[in-house]
């Protein structure tokens, strides 16, 4: 079945990719059973409202910090790719990377310490649309363990990456963890206002 709050089995890949991006998710058609880009009315799950136990304010780097980091806050979990503008890293566009791409559709299994989460590009990046995570946390909380990444490409191929084999992330216990969450929390009001015109406008 579809989710509630989808409008229909509606292929909108072109107007809602490029308009309405935040209130958009992949599904599959209750009807054909393949993938379409539904419009839908909100987000699927509310990133902030995750319980992450004891992932909570823990950041994990394959690098560096903002080198496609991963950083689990209160406020909700994202990749950090600050060091764009350095590195280069840019969108389909031509525009740099998002200092924060947040998780969307976001899940957390405490006793088995395995996150879930999708990352939405709406603005292509290196011909992908869609990222589908599973991290694996070992015991102490001190590497990601396992899990995978599922690559959806604009070609309609997938490719899978491994962590432990091709993805090696490791806990970062030196960053500033509480400075990072109030400069975040205290954008987020402006953020939410932002949004609320962006609905205004489109929807």
């Amino acid at each position: 079945m579809l989710p509630e709050y989808c409008i229909g089995n509606v292929l909108t890949c072109i107007v809602c990719v490029k308009v309405i991006d935040p209130f958009c998710g992949f599904y599959n058609c209750d009807t054909c059973e393949t993938a379409h880009h539904l419009l839908c009315t909100k987000t699927k799950v509310a990133a902030k409202n995750l319980d992450l136990a004891e992932l909570k304010n823990k950041i994990f780097e394959w690098d560096q910090i903002g080198e496609a980091s991963y950083h689990f806050l209160e406020t909700g979990p994202y990749i950090s790719y600050s060091s764009a503008p350095i590195l280069g890293w840019k969108l389909e566009d031509g525009t740099l990377l998002p200092e924060k791409k947040m998780f969307e559709d976001c899940t957390f299994d405490e006793a088995t310490r395995t996150f879930t989460g999708n990352i939405n590009w709406p603005i292509r990046y290196n011909g992908n649309k869609l990222w589908e995570f599973t991290i694996e946390f070992d015991m102490e909380f001190t590497k990601i363990s396992g899990g995978s990444v599922i690559t959806y490409k604009t070609s309609g191929k997938t490719e899978t990456l491994y962590f432990g084999r091709d993805l090696n992330y490791t806990y970062n216990s030196t960053f500033d963890i509480d400075k990072e969450a109030a400069e975040l929390s205290s954008h987020s009001e402006e953020e939410h206002e932002n949004q609320r015109c962006f609905r205004d406008h489109f929807m």
